[in-house]
């Protein structure tokens, strides 16, 4: 877990590095494949799920399609990061769509103030 750091300032009180929360996404392929038995109804669920994150994040097809499909792996991970520190707007798209077998994790970055 990223803990934010402290506000820094310079003598005169003005702020010169301050924290940025954003989130990082994640995916469950394992889940997914667990969940769907079915291959025909899962290829179709998941060309949905992968053209709706593709959207909202940029992300190529080629790269989440083989991100889900670590799932099917001997040695899969339970987890695969997708994206990194998206804007608060992707954030919102992603949540308002309420994707199954997507999740986010928060972290905080240290930001340098313009002024």
């Amino acid at each position: 877990m990223n803990a934010p750091r402290g506000l820094i300032y310079d003598a005169q009180g003005h702020l010169l590095a301050t924290n940025v929360v954003r989130d990082d996404v994640y995916i469950e392929p394992i889940q997914f494949w667990t969940d769907h038995q079915d291959t025909v109804q899962a290829q179709a669920d998941l060309s949905t799920l992968i053209a709706q994150l593709h959207q909202v994040l940029g992300v190529s097809e080629e790269k989440l399609q083989k991100a889900f499909n670590s799932g099917l792996a001997t040695y899969p991970l339970a987890t695969y990061l997708i994206a990194r520190s998206i804007s608060p707007d992707q954030t919102q798209a992603l949540r308002t769509l309420r994707l199954s077998y997507v999740f986010f994790g928060a972290t905080c970055r240290a930001c340098l103030s313009a002024g």
